[in-house]
């Protein structure tokens, strides 16, 4: 839906749009690039608001990170959904191009069972 033109409209009949940044590839690549009108665009930032997602990180610090000294050396994680235009096959080819030989472990987390995705990844 989002590469064809016939669905640009659909961003006009939205009262407010909540996106994390006014100049990721989303505003810049997709609504800019093909001049979508679209509804207003919140991002993090705006009227002071610091998280879209309503996640104290500050609660979940002690349960799930880490403290630097206790990172694995040489890792490097591809956190995502399975969304094909986040690009989870460019992070697959990162890897196997430049980082593998070097001895650097990577790993994609977040990746959901979206037949599209897979076979991209997979292939």
């Amino acid at each position: 839906m989002y590469s064809d033109p016939e669905w640009f409209g659909i961003w006009q009949k939205f009262d407010v749009i909540f996106n994390h940044s006014h100049t990721n590839d989303f505003v810049v690549k997709y609504l800019e690039k093909n001049k979508i009108p679209h509804g207003k665009l919140v991002c993090r930032g705006d009227d002071g608001i610091v998280n879209l997602f309503a996640i104290d990180f500050d609660e979940l610090r002690d349960k799930f990170w880490k403290k630097f000294e206790d990172k694995t050396p040489k890792t490097i994680k591809f956190i995502g959904r399975d969304s094909a235009w986040k690009g989870p096959w460019a992070f697959r080819d990162f890897h196997y191009n430049y980082l593998m030989k070097d001895g650097w472990i990577a790993s994609a987390e977040g990746i959901g069972l979206s037949i599209g995705t897979l076979v991209d990844i997979f292939k």
